[in-house]
């Protein structure tokens, strides 16, 4: 008999429907692998964001959002360039929830040099 939630033991496996050739499988690829708040998930939901769909795109950003550290705030700053501007709003979201110091290393280059009018 299946639980209410499932085993999250093989994330690997929640992964592999990152390759599924239908968008909306993919989409739910991302969800399983967000809702499975295992750290080794990341890689996977960094690679979605540069999936060839924007709805998929949106999704990983928008479950980055669950995560933290340097390797998210490394996806999330690609994403800021997406050519969809719900993907591109997703991705600022999920910036704005970044609380690991070592994210800086990764958003600090992006943030351009304006400087302050007296």
């Amino acid at each position: 008999m299946s639980g209410l939630f499932e085993d999250f033991d093989d994330i690997a496996d929640l992964a592999e429907g990152l390759d599924d050739p239908v968008p909306g499988a993919r989409i739910m690829a991302v969800i399983d692998l967000t809702d499975s708040a295992d750290p080794t998930a990341i890689p996977y939901l960094a690679r979605a964001i540069a999936d060839e769909d924007a709805g998929v795109r949106k999704q990983a950003a928008q479950g980055l959002t669950d995560f933290d550290g340097p390797e998210v705030a490394a996806a999330l700053v690609s994403a800021l360039t997406d050519p969809d501007p719900a993907v591109v709003a997703a991705a600022s979201v999920s910036l704005t929830e970044l609380k690991d110091p070592t994210s800086g290393d990764a958003i600090l280059p992006h943030l351009g040099t304006r400087t302050r009018s007296s």
